[in-house]
C-alpha cells in the first residue's frame, strides 16, 4: 500500500531554546545556519561574551574582527575616511594654516538647514582652534543666493584673508574672483551643484556630486554639513603648511 504523502512522517527541525509550540502555536527556529553558529562560538572563544550576544551579532553579519567596533563605537571610527573626497587633504590643510597663524577667516554661509548648520559647525571649530570668524549670512531677499561682490569686499574691510563659502558659491565667478583679488589667500568654498563651464581661480575644489559620479571613490556626505564636518575632523592630522594659493570648497548638494 502506498501512503499519500501527507500521511509520510516529517522530521520538523529542533526547537531553538527547546520552544516547540510559542504561545501563537509556532515552532522556534534557529535563525543562525551552519556558518552562522560557527561565527558566534568564534565570538564567545575570543571576548568571552554571552552566547545569546554572540548568536545576535553573528545574526547581524558582524564580522568577529568588527565586533568590539560594533558594542562600543564611535564617530570617529563610525565617519569615512573624510581624505577620500577629491581635494579634501588641501583644504584641511589650508584651514590649520589658518588656525596656526591666526588668520581672520569669513564664512559665507546660506539661509537653508544645511547652509546654516554649516556655517554653525564651521564657526564651532574655528572658535575651538582660538579664531574668531566673520559669519555672513545673505538676506534672501535683498542679497540672494550665494556670494556676492558688495558681501566679499565687506569681509575683506574687515580683515578676512580666508574666505570659506558653505552651502553655496559654486557659480559665483565674479565674487570668488573679487575675493581672490582682495583677501590673496585662499577661498574655501563648498559645492552646491555641478561645476559651471567656467570656474574662478582656485587650488581646490571639493566637489561631491563629482566624486559620487566616480563609483570608484566613495564620498562621505553630499549635504554641505557632511562635508564641512569632514573637512575640519582631517584638519588636526594636517597641521603641515600649504602654500598660499587660492582656494578650495565645502559643500554638498541638497
Amino acid at each position: 500500500m502506498i501512503l499519500p504523502v501527507s500521511a509520510l512522517p516529517v522530521e520538523l527541525p529542533p526547537a531553538f531554546l527547546g520552544v516547540s509550540r510559542s504561545a501563537t502555536g509556532k515552532l522556534w527556529r534557529d535563525r543562525l545556519d551552519a556558518r552562522g553558529a560557527a561565527r558566534a562560538l568564534a565570538i564567545v572563544q575570543r571576548y568571552q561574551l554571552p552566547e545569546m550576544l554572540a548568536r545576535v551579532l553573528a545574526g547581524r553579519d558582524v564580522e568577529i574582527d568588527a565586533v568590539e567596533d560594533f558594542l562600543d563605537p564611535t564617530i570617529r571610527k563610525l565617519m569615512p575616511d573624510p581624505h577620500t573626497v577629491t581635494q579634501m587633504e588641501t583644504a584641511a590643510k589650508r584651514i590649520a594654516d589658518a588656525a596656526t597663524r591666526g588668520e581672520k577667516v569669513a564664512i559665507f554661509g546660506d539661509y537653508d538647514v544645511d547652509g546654516a548648520t554649516s556655517a554653525a559647525l564651521l564657526a564651532w571649530h574655528l572658535r575651538h582652534c582660538g579664531l574668531d570668524p566673520l559669519i555672513h549670512i545673505p538676506d534672501r531677499i535683498f542679497e540672494g543666493y550665494g556670494p556676492n561682490t558688495e558681501a566679499v569686499r565687506m569681509l575683506a574691510g574687515k580683515g578676512a584673508t580666508l574666505l570659506v563659502t558653505v552651502d553655496c558659491g559654486t557659480t559665483s565667478l565674479e565674487p570668488l574672483a573679487e575675493a581672490g583679488d582682495t583677501m590673496a589667500r585662499d577661498l574655501l568654498r563648498a559645492l552646491r551643484a555641478p561645476l559651471p563651464v567656467g570656474k574662478a581661480d582656485l587650488e581646490s575644489l571639493i566637489n561631491t556630486d563629482s566624486d559620487a559620479r566616480d563609483c570608484h571613490r566613495p564620498t562621505i556626505s553630499r549635504g554641505a554639513d557632511g562635508v564641512t564636518s569632514g573637512a575640519f575632523s582631517s584638519s588636526p592630522s594636517s597641521r603641515s603648511r600649504s602654500s598660499g594659493a587660492r582656494t578650495a570648497d565645502t559643500r554638498g548638494r541638497d
